[in-house]
């Protein structure tokens, strides 16, 4: 009897034993599953306060009309608009911040109305690991439709004119002339090659922006036209169809050769 007993004990042992172990890995697995949502949320914690700590004292979330003449930098609904449409992927977008954040130049800006506007941001050596988190936390911010769209109000301002047409330098006619031989071109192979195209155009537009030499009604005109296509521009880098990078190479055919409505 005592052996049996003592049989029982040792087996009883090791099963509660072999329990505890697959409750331990359940538990685990568990915890495992649940860890990236709990990083997730932390990490958008992280990028909200930091946000508020570097970035709020010249950047707005959303415009606010009754602060217009206080604004000391483009508000981030447009930012993340413009960087979205060149760097879809989160990871392309982070990227890009980080670089943007760490050192800004005139070949990296993405929003040349906003810098000819506010001028071109300074360094801000915020460390890449909260750039990071503060990029990652914009890139999943929901805006909802603020402003009904960045993009349908730039298509809306098409054939608006505010006065006078601008005079264009001679070789940003030229630039815009080549611009219209690009978009020409109808042995596009590759989504590549529409999306290199947008990205040629939009750089070559923002060599004529950030030209120094546009002041006052000249630079509202030539803002004018370029925001006329900048939704199409935008299409076009980011296009993911060969059909849709057709429509929107049409599109911008067709809006580039009527230049001549805003500029001389």
């Amino acid at each position: 009897m005592k052996k049996i007993a003592l049989v029982w004990l040792m087996s009883s042992f090791l099963l509660s034993c072999q329990n505890n172990h697959k409750v331990s890995e359940s538990t685990q697995k568990s915890v495992s599953k649940n860890t990236p949502n709990l990083i997730d949320s932390n990490r958008q914690n992280d990028g909200a306060a930091l946000l508020k700590q570097y970035c709020a004292a010249c950047h707005m979330l959303t415009p606010d009309p009754a602060k217009r003449d206080k604004m000391a930098a483009p508000p981030f609904v447009r930012v993340v608009e413009h960087y979205k449409a060149r760097y879809p992927s989160e990871k392309q977008f982070v990227a890009a911040i980080v670089k943007w954040v760490n050192h800004p130049t005139d070949d990296a800006v993405q929003m040349p109305g906003a810098v000819r506007h506010f001028g071109l941001m300074p360094s801000m050596p915020v460390g890449d690991e909260n750039i990071k988190k503060i990029a990652t936390y914009l890139y999943r911010y929901d805006f909802g439709n603020f402003g009904g769209g960045h993009r349908g109000r730039m298509q809306n301002m098409h054939n608006r004119q505010t006065g006078q047409k601008a005079e264009l330098q001679k070789a940003d006619v030229i630039k815009i002339k080549q611009s219209i031989q690009w978009l020409q071109n109808t042995s596009l192979a590759s989504v590549t090659d529409y999306q290199n195209l947008g990205k040629k155009l939009f750089n070559t537009a923002k060599g004529i922006l950030l030209n120094p030499a546009y002041k006052s009604q000249d630079l509202s005109q030539v803002q004018q036209f370029f925001h006329s296509i900048e939704a199409d521009m935008h299409n076009l880098m980011s296009v993911k169809t060969k059909k849709d990078g057709e429509k929107y190479r049409r599109q911008l055919l067709t809006k580039m050769a009527d230049y001549k409505q805003f500029l001389k």
